[in-house]
């Protein structure tokens, strides 16, 4: 029988960094968790964790034990997945990962949907950053996520969709260049951004890494950046300060009455985003799983 209590118990200490940590997220007290550490680590014969002054790290063999108790932990789970689908496929709870802003363009568009089909079935949302989701999934915390690239060989990434990344023009040049609201314009030549100000994303984000790696292919060097951790305030403030920013196509306004940002692509440099579904490598995938990946593969930004 598997001990997916201590299996869970350790990969919490390895997450959280340290025994009292780890102990107030289980709900357990330290002694007791402590015991349970060095109880396992005698019956392996090693220790599992260096025991530092600020952080527990693991050992080489610290970390073989933790990554079979992953694998374990995501056995156990789609064994039971799959045994449910055969009793019964409407019930259940799928854990979503993804940040807030897709969450803000993909869920209403298919939670009604996704109920219709499965009434009984909890879809619950975990918002986070970009860059922690595949931690989530490779621990089992959260079933499905998307993401923008597989991050581990523990993980396999699902194509479901792909998002055109527009230059939004301000409606100064708009003017100038005879262009339209919305997305019907023709692709603009890259030296429309040499020493122009520009509104990015902060760095750390996946639209800012496509900005940059747009401006240093097209070799521009764009005139003062104002950065914000918001992609609507960038849409915003861009409009406002008479500068041009990235919009991917999922946040791309349509035009309201003849109105709004006038948006193209760079001649020559198309940029894309492909949005992945990710999910641990060989675990069963339920009905209401498939069910939800197929839902997202059905919507254009």
């Amino acid at each position: 029988m598997i001990d997916e209590r201590r299996i869970r118990y350790l990969l919490t200490i390895a997450d959280a960094g340290s025994i009292t940590a780890a102990a107030e997220r289980l709900y357990v007290t330290q002694p007791a968790l402590s015991r349970m550490l060095i109880n396992l680590e005698r019956e392996l014969g090693c220790e599992l964790f260096h025991r530092g002054r600020r952080r527990l790290r693991p050992t080489p063999a610290g970390e073989i034990y933790l990554r079979g108790c992953r694998e374990v932990l995501a056995v156990a789970s789609s064994v039971r997945d799959e045994i449910a689908d055969l009793r019964d496929e409407s019930r259940g709870r799928i854990v979503f990962g993804m940040t807030s802003f897709t969450a803000e363009f993909l869920l209403p568009r298919i939670w009604a949907d996704f109920h219709e089909r499965f009434p009984g079935m909890e879809l619950a949302l975990a918002e986070e950053r970009m860059s922690d989701l595949a931690g989530l999934v490779r621990q089992s915390e959260v079933d499905l996520a998307l993401a923008y690239r597989v991050d581990g060989d523990e993980l396999e990434g699902e194509p479901v969709l792909s998002d055109t990344v527009y230059l939004q023009v301000p409606s100064s040049r708009a003017a100038e260049l005879g262009m339209s609201p919305g997305r019907g314009n023709a692709p603009v030549d890259a030296r429309i951004l040499e020493g122009a100000p520009l509104v990015l994303l902060k760095p750390g984000r996946n639209m800012r890494a496509l900005a940059d790696d747009a401006l240093h292919a097209l070799s521009i060097a764009p005139g003062p950046v104002t950065e914000t951790a918001n992609m609507h305030i960038a849409c915003e403030l861009a409009e406002l300060a008479g500068a041009f920013t990235f919009v991917p196509g999922m946040a791309a306004q349509q035009p309201q009455r003849g109105r709004g940002p006038a948006l193209c692509e760079i001649e020559g440099y198309p940029m894309r985003r492909e949005l992945l579904c990710l999910h641990r490598r060989g675990r069963y995938l339920t009905h209401a799983e498939r069910h939800l990946i197929d839902l997202v593969k059905g919507l254009r930004p």
